[in-house]
């Protein structure tokens, strides 16, 4: 896609960081054989899948040169996240009307006022089906009432976006010193027993499981469970260890539910233990669990059940 924007020098432009290129992954309209396509230039563009021809846009969605991640499509509404300042976009939840060729509609959840708290989870912007959007945020200020939402899993309803609810964790500001906040991984939405829930990961190798409905209770630092550590013992930012790029979930036969975590770096040696192992994994591996209840309660658990071998470095299983 051509462009006659030109990107300027400025925080962390024209570094990896913020390398100047198309890096939101594009999404595919079905019903429409229309595949959705963010420019460098911040714009939308809708292409036909049979030819390529342009049927939708150009539509400025978001700032030129902006990171953003994953396209979501959901109800005739293109979503994506930005992170890092790139562009000078802020950091938040950006969402497209795509119904109306001739009337593109643009709502934005903006959860910074610098280049803090970039939700860059490898899936974007998190749908669920009650009707809400999750994401998990990267590091920086904690301050709801001037707009900064750092180091937390954030909700808000679709597709105004009007509203915010979040999760806190309890050392959100140990986190954020040692830069081992949860932007690092998207989160998961999925139901279990008739509820339903999102887990969360952590560059500090920490799982929470959570409300999808009322996210950190009523003191916004409530989970329904909190894992021990699974890797990182250093707690060590940036090296590829912890949890990074994205989460799953799935369902057996027997109905039971299933969460796959990808883990950089070696397990923990303080971690419980996996009743099925393969190897030595010193660089990464793919970490399966049960959810199950609680005993004497309705709240789920993780349950180790298996861990893979040797992955250097570990994608988001599917």
């Amino acid at each position: 896609l051509h462009t006659l924007v030109r990107p300027v020098k400025g925080g962390y432009q024209m570094t990896f960081l913020c390398p100047n290129g198309i890096t939101a992954t594009p999404v595919i309209d079905k019903s429409t054989q229309i595949l959705y396509v963010l420019a460098g230039d911040g714009a939308l563009y809708g292409l036909d899948l049979g030819s390529g021809a342009i049927r939708y846009g150009p539509a400025t969605f978001v700032a030129a040169y902006a990171k953003a991640w994953s396209l979501n499509l959901v109800n005739g509404v293109v979503y994506t996240t930005l992170s890092q300042g790139c562009g000078k976009g802020l950091s938040g939840v950006y969402g497209m009307d795509v119904r109306d060729r001739h009337h593109p509609v643009v709502h934005q959840l903006l959860l910074s006022n610098t280049d803090t708290a970039g939700i860059w989870g490898r899936g974007g912007p998190v749908i669920g089906d009650n009707g809400r959007v999750y994401g998990s945020t990267a590091d920086g200020h904690f301050d709801p009432a001037a707009g900064d939402y750092s180091n937390l899993v954030i909700s808000s309803a679709l597709p105004e976006m009007k509203g915010v609810d979040y999760f806190l964790p309890l050392n959100w500001d140990y986190l954020r010193r040692k830069d081992l906040d949860l932007g690092s991984a998207s989160p998961v939405y999925f139901g279990w027993k008739g509820r339903r829930l999102v887990a969360s990961g952590t560059k500090e190798s920490v799982v929470t499981l959570l409300d999808a409905e009322s996210l950190g209770g009523a003191d916004h630092q409530s989970a329904l469970y909190t894992s021990p550590k699974w890797g990182n013992d250093a707690d060590i930012c940036c090296d590829g260890r912890g949890i990074w790029g994205g989460m799953a979930s799935a369902r057996d036969l027997k109905g039971d539910t299933w969460l796959y975590i990808p883990l950089g770096g070696a397990l923990s040696t303080k971690a419980p233990a996996f009743p099925l192992t393969n190897g030595d994994a010193p660089h990464g591996s793919i970490m399966a669990f049960r959810v199950v209840a609680a005993p004497g309660t309705n709240n789920p658990v993780l349950e180790p059940a298996w861990v893979s071998g040797d992955f250097n470095l570990p994608d988001p299983p599917v």
